[in-house]
């Protein structure tokens, strides 16, 4: 990486100017670790709370059985916000997950 190409991304990442590259190393990794974090929540809300939905229904005395018509009303006053939060969550671990990259292939240099 030339030193313009640093100083670009200096300017794109302000939080790395005049650190050292240890520090930026650091900064890196908790961009990465973010990016993972996101990732993690977005598998936790796709996969696992619909299963502790259904085993909740499995061992309470009073399950809810939702009909088709609750959960198609649910989806459709509330299911433009799910896809909102969920390309928003998407996008800043994608994000993170560039920025952590190129802030390692500075450091390569």
């Amino acid at each position: 990486m030339t030193t313009k190409e640093k100083e670009k991304l200096v300017k794109e990442i302000p939080l790395l100017k005049g650190h050292t590259m240890k520090c930026r190393e650091k900064i890196g990794d908790s961009f990465m670790a973010i990016s993972n974090n996101m990732w993690s929540i977005l598998f936790v809300s796709i996969v696992a709370l619909p299963l502790g939905g259904i085993f909740n229904s499995f061992f309470s005395e009073k399950p809810f059985k939702p009909t088709y018509q609750t959960i198609s009303e649910g989806l459709e006053t509330y299911g433009w916000v799910l896809v909102v939060l969920f390309i928003i969550a998407i996008s800043l671990a994608i994000l993170f997950r560039s920025k952590a990259l190129k802030i390692y292939d500075s450091l390569k240099n």
